[in-house]
């Protein structure tokens, strides 16, 4: 009976290896200078996606109605990912505040607006290319994505310009005038 055990595992044991082996095939080459193609099988796991964007941007209105705007070094999008990313997108939304026309940064046209009329033109600028506010209200500003490409562990350093209409009487509280929304999405081969 020990014998008939010994015997009967040791051909389960054979049938279980031969279930786990991995075939491998080979290509015969029967010629001199004959070739043999062997694919080389890849699997991936999708690479970690860890951008960060500004949380604020705080701008001030002079008293003069000049806009200081903070560096460029204070505004960026910082890439953590394994792989380079781009802005694809850039929306502006009225906060407190409505957008309106940059305007190439002339105050002409929000300086007849009248004082308290809380309207704002904004613009974004990174390496030679510009977004800015184009019309009244929340709108999509235009950009070059190309011109937006965040290499992995790196900066996007962003300036910022503004104008906007005088008010009355000074803000000390800092508010939500208005809100930028980055889309942010991998810099895929086309």
């Amino acid at each position: 009976m020990k014998t008939k055990n010994r015997i009967l595992s040791t051909i389960l044991s054979l049938c279980l290896m031969c279930g786990m082996a991995v075939p491998t095939f080979a290509a015969d080459i029967n010629t001199s200078g004959g070739t043999g193609a062997t694919p080389v099988q890849l699997t991936a796991a999708a690479t970690t996606f860890d951008v960060t964007v500004p949380t604020s941007i705080a701008i001030t209105v002079n008293a003069d109605g000049t806009v200081t705007c903070p560096s460029a070094s204070a505004v960026k999008i910082h890439n953590a990912s394994a792989g380079a990313v781009k802005v694809s997108n850039i929306a502006m939304n009225n906060g407190t505040w409505t957008l309106a026309s940059y305007n190439g940064g002339s105050r002409d046209l929000l300086a007849q607006e009248k004082v308290n009329a809380k309207k704002l033109g904004f613009q974004l600028s990174v390496s030679g290319d510009t977004a800015a506010t184009a019309t009244n209200g929340n709108q999509t500003l235009t950009h070059d994505a190309s011109k937006w490409v965040i290499n992995p562990n790196s900066d996007l350093e962003i300036t910022t310009a503004a104008i906007a209409t005088a008010v009355s009487e000074a803000i000390s509280a800092a508010e939500n005038a208005a809100e930028v929304v980055f889309t942010i999405g991998w810099n895929t081969a086309a």
